[in-house]
């Protein structure tokens, strides 16, 4: 959140995020506090260096859609556009299990749905269903275009764990350990700072500590041949 102010300002900033937290001396913040492992709020203007500031954990309710819908909507927020009164989802045409997955979800949700493929080689398959229930639904929950895009937690509540693995299914990929007995971990990226704060709160309601990370954009550029432009992009 952002609004006009005159005064004095603090500048937080921590490890685990690319973005600082500017905000007056006298706006409460949670610390914890190490030694006697409690918690109590702080103002911002007398926070410390070395001070753990908590990133909030989101408390969500009882299932309100299905998670054949939620699972859905993840990849909505990954690979989904709407188009008039289309619902688009642009996905690699060389991956059959990708195409085979989104279609069953919209299947199972008694969706009718139509598939082409862009260029010759089949490397972009765009599956569109003509449902403006749908794609209304898709928009006000998630918002539209990649930088706008959101989790909306109140949809994909009791079915935040389904939702997070599509997520990583649709923009991320899991990265082995590199010793025996170590878990792994999870990767998104999104050019969208915004949603990619949203998945770090979605990790901490599963219990799951993370970190975003910044990759600065090179702006025009070719790749496989094609001009392009490459924008700021951040991982959890």
């Amino acid at each position: 959140m952002s609004r006009d102010y005159q005064g004095d300002l603090v500048e937080l900033s921590a490890f685990g995020t690319v973005r600082s937290l500017r905000c007056t001396p006298d706006h409460q913040v949670l610390v914890h506090h190490k030694t006697s492992q409690a918690r109590s709020w702080k103002k911002a203007g007398d926070v410390q260096i070395g001070d753990c500031l908590i990133t909030p954990k989101a408390s969500m309710g009882e299932p309100v859609v299905s998670e054949v819908l939620v699972k859905l909507v993840a990849w909505f927020i990954c690979e989904g556009h709407v188009n008039g009164n289309r619902a688009v989802f642009s996905l690699n045409g060389t991956k059959q299990e990708e195409i085979d997955h989104v279609t069953g979800l919209l299947d199972a949700l008694a969706y009718q749905w139509s598939i082409t493929r862009t260029n010759e080689s089949g490397s972009s398959a765009h599956v569109r269903v003509n449902s403006v229930t749908l794609a209304d639904r898709l928009v006000a929950w998630c918002g539209s275009g990649a930088f706008n895009k959101r989790v909306p937690f109140d949809i994909i509540s009791g079915h935040e764990q389904a939702f997070f693995d599509e997520l990583i299914r649709g923009d991320g990929h899991v990265v082995k350990p590199k010793k025996v007995n170590h878990h792994g971990s999870d990767m998104y990226s999104t050019v969208s700072v915004g949603l990619a704060f949203d998945v770090m709160m979605l990790a901490s309601t599963l219990g799951r500590r993370s970190h975003l990370a910044k990759r600065t954009g090179v702006g025009d550029t070719v790749i496989c041949g094609v001009k392009t432009f490459c924008n700021d992009s951040y991982t959890v």
